[in-house]
C-alpha cells in the first residue's frame, strides 16, 4: 500500500519534470529565435549601407570617365536597391 503510494509520487514528479524541462526548452527556442531576428535586421541595415557605399563609388568612378562593366554594375544595384526598396 505504501509502496503504491511512494511509486504514484514518483511518476507525478517525474512527469512535472518532463514538462518542466520541455517549457524550460521552449522558452530558449523562443528566446533564440528572438535574438536570431535581432541579429538578421542588424546584418540587413549593415549590407543596405554598404550597397549605397558601393552605388556611391560606382557613381563617382562613372563621372570620372569609366565605362563599360561600371556602367553595368551600377545599372544592376541601382535596379536591386530599387526592388528590393519596394518588397
Amino acid at each position: 500500500m505504501i509502496w503504491e503510494t511512494i511509486i504514484t509520487a514518483a511518476a507525478v514528479v517525474s512527469g512535472l519534470t518532463v514538462l518542466g524541462a520541455a517549457a524550460v526548452k521552449i522558452l530558449r527556442f523562443w528566446l533564440d529565435q528572438k535574438n536570431q531576428d535581432r541579429e538578421i535586421d542588424h546584418v540587413k541595415t549593415e549590407m543596405g549601407v554598404i550597397c549605397y557605399g558601393v552605388l556611391a563609388c560606382l557613381d563617382g568612378l562613372k563621372q570620372m570617365g569609366c565605362d563599360g562593366n561600371v556602367t553595368q554594375a551600377k545599372n544592376d544595384l541601382e535596379k536591386y536597391l530599387n526592388k528590393t526598396a519596394h518588397e
